[in-house]
């Protein structure tokens, strides 16, 4: 996505229960590879990796998973792979809210450490009780947008909502920007 200047890659991901860890190191490569060929993208990877057992830990450069002693070998391995993606691209796993089961199966990988994800407040989707709902900021720098109301080049907007992100869009003036 190029919004304004800033340039992201949501990388998106669902792992059925007890994939084989092929499947993830598949997925690790194919954002390698979609990474190189954006290499000034913000990267978010976020979604259902269906990873129960394990705890994520984070280190100045990238996050790292410890399994827990009832992980399966597919699990640990698997797992692995995660925190190998982590350290090849600087990534931190930001998500620590927990499901109704009190497990995290939707990991958030961000090369900001310091993100908070919080629990959304308005949502497209049905709450499921496997997946509570997420919000996080996506920081955007704007610059000079032809004088449409937005000014310079340290303004900054950080998204924490769907209502933000509406309310953000119903400021500009898309006369003038069209």
């Amino acid at each position: 996505i190029d919004l304004y200047g800033n340039q992201f890659i949501f990388a998106t991901a669902y792992f059925p229960p007890r994939s084989l860890f092929d499947r993830y190191v598949e997925f690790s490569d194919r954002l390698e590879r979609l990474s190189e060929e954006f290499p000034d993208s913000e990267l978010y990877v976020l979604g259902d990796f269906n990873l129960p057992n394990g705890q994520w830990n984070k280190d100045n450069l990238s996050s790292m998973v410890v399994p827990l002693s009832v992980a399966s070998p597919n699990e640990v391995e698997s797992r692995h792979v995660l925190s190998l993606l982590c350290f090849y691209h600087g990534l931190f796993q930001v998500n620590s809210i927990a499901n109704e089961n009190n497990s995290i199966l939707d990991l958030v990988f961000l090369r900001d450490s310091d993100v908070m994800i919080l629990p959304a407040k308005k949502s497209l989707l049905r709450k499921d009780r496997h997946h509570p709902l997420l919000s996080f900021p996506v920081h955007c720098k704007v610059q000079h947008l032809n004088n449409c109301g937005l000014t310079g080049d340290g303004f900054y907007r950080y998204f924490h909502s769907m209502d933000a992100v509406i309310d953000f869009l119903s400021q500009l003036n898309w006369e003038l920007l069209f």
